[in-house]
């Protein structure tokens, strides 16, 4: 199947749902995924809050050094909403990220208590993700700034192997939908080998072609895997 990347941009915005701006929470939230919990730990989780380059939530010059990652913010909510405590709960890594995402969070304003009934809004812990990369601009993204941001993911998270980079997955995830619609169940997993043997090879093929585009290098390494 041929690989065009002018045609993935429909197929690349469904496949980076879990990432796109969220909505601020609202009460429904965290009360429906509090129900289940039990009530001496009503914690909700609610959905991550992605957050692109641009002005002071995320600073371009930030994500320029390739510094990402997913910082959990806990927040005990106050009866108007608005957050009456919030604490780091997980660190994504970066000391300035964790920063961003704190001041982030006590901007955001939660539903308020519904009257009469007295009880008070679920504690809810609120993922704050810091991605550098968009659909829309991945296809003019450089081998060399891919090499920033692998520089970054190494020395951060030494445990995971680069090939499993939000931005490797964005691109992997996107590729295997692209497929979907043309192909058997059989292709298609065909197709995902091809898509892991080239996601393990990216890092070194980047390193050797730093000026080139980056989808391309990865499109032109999986028909190298076929």
């Amino acid at each position: 199947m041929p690989l065009q990347l002018s045609r993935l941009a429909p197929v690349l915005l469904a496949a980076v749902a879990p990432f796109s701006h969220a909505q601020p929470p609202t009460a429904a939230e965290p009360a429906a995924s509090a129900a289940s919990a039990p009530a001496a730990a009503r914690v909700a989780r609610l959905r991550a809050q992605s957050l692109r380059p641009g002005g002071t939530a995320y600073p371009v010059e930030l994500a320029g050094q390739g510094v990402q990652g997913t910082a959990d913010v806990f927040v005990k909510i106050a009866p108007d909403g608005t957050p009456a405590e919030v604490r780091l709960h997980a660190s994504s890594r970066s000391a300035a990220l964790d920063e961003l995402a704190l001041t982030f969070v006590r901007s955001l304003r939660f539903g308020a208590k519904s009257g009469g009934s007295g009880a008070p809004l679920p504690d809810v812990i609120v993922p704050v993700e810091f991605m550098r990369d968009t659909v829309e601009g991945l296809a003019a993204k450089t081998c060399a700034e891919f090499n920033t941001d692998t520089a970054y993911f190494k020395a951060t998270f030494p445990e995971t192997d680069p090939s499993h980079m939000p931005v490797v997955r964005m691109t992997t995830g996107m590729l295997l939908l692209a497929g979907m619609p043309r192909q058997s169940g059989e292709a298609l997993v065909a197709q995902a080998k091809q898509l892991n043997a080239a996601a393990a090879g990216i890092a070194a093929a980047c390193v050797a072609a730093p000026d080139a585009l980056y989808s391309k290098v990865f499109v032109e390494l999986v028909k190298k895997a076929r």
